[in-house]
């Protein structure tokens, strides 16, 4: 049961980066509006460690879900969107 919970969240994640949320807060709001609920979890240095996933009533490590769904890698997917966005605004800049 919780593999196949695990599999419709990677499923809710990858079709949310085909939006190209502009930055973490975006992804957040998106992963909530499809029933997926992103919370921080930091260290005891208050400082940024992770995420956790609750779905279903479900509570998962983001990672354990998928690797690809690390607070490094999303935040890489993220800047890479935010990368290729700024880079067609100084496209078209140039050639108008």
């Amino acid at each position: 049961m919780a593999k196949d919970l695990k599999h419709e969240v990677f499923d809710k994640h990858k079709s949310v980066l085909q939006h190209r949320p502009k930055d973490f807060q975006q992804y957040k709001d998106l992963m909530n509006s499809s029933g997926v609920k992103i919370a921080t979890t930091s260290n005891k240095g208050d400082r940024l460690q992770g995420f956790r996933i609750e779905f279903q009533g479900n509570s998962f490590k983001a990672s354990k879900i998928n690797r690809n769904m690390s607070l490094y890698k999303i935040g890489a997917n993220i800047k890479q969107v935010s990368g290729m966005a700024s880079n067609l605004n100084s496209t078209l800049k140039i050639s108008a």
